[in-house]
C-alpha cells in the first residue's frame, strides 16, 4: 500500500474551506469578532507564500482567535445523541480547523 501525503497547497485550500464553514457555524452564535479575525487570517493565507512571515502570522492569528474568543470550547464533543444541530456543526468545523492548523506546526 502506498501512502500519498497531502501537498501544502491542498492543506491550505482545506484549511481555508474549513475556516469558511466554521465562520458560518459561528455566525449562528453571533461571534462576529472571532469571525472577523478568522476572515483576516484567511485573507493573509490566500495572499502569502508558505515560507513567508505573513503566512506564519496568519497561522498565529488563527491560534490567537481560538484562545482569545474561547473557540476551543466548541472542540468538545456535544453530549446529545441522535440529533444533528448547531452544536454538532460547531464541534465538527472547529476540530477540523485545529486539525488542519496542526499540519503546519509540524
Amino acid at each position: 500500500m502506498e501512502v500519498i501525503k497531502r501537498s501544502k497547497t491542498n492543506s491550505v485550500e482545506s484549511l481555508l474551506s474549513a475556516i469558511e464553514k466554521f465562520n458560518d457555524a459561528l455566525a449562528t452564535q453571533g461571534d462576529t469578532d472571532a469571525i472577523e479575525e478568522l476572515k483576516k487570517a484567511s485573507k493573509m493565507l490566500r495572499e502569502s507564500r508558505f515560507d513567508s512571515a505573513e503566512f506564519k502570522q496568519a497561522l498565529d492569528l488563527i491560534k490567537a482567535a481560538f484562545e482569545e474568543h474561547e473557540l476551543e470550547a466548541y472542540t468538545f464533543k456535544p453530549k446529545t445523541e441522535g440529533s444533528w444541530g448547531p452544536n454538532e456543526l460547531l464541534y465538527v468545523t472547529s476540530t477540523q480547523v485545529l486539525s488542519l492548523l496542526k499540519r503546519f506546526s509540524d
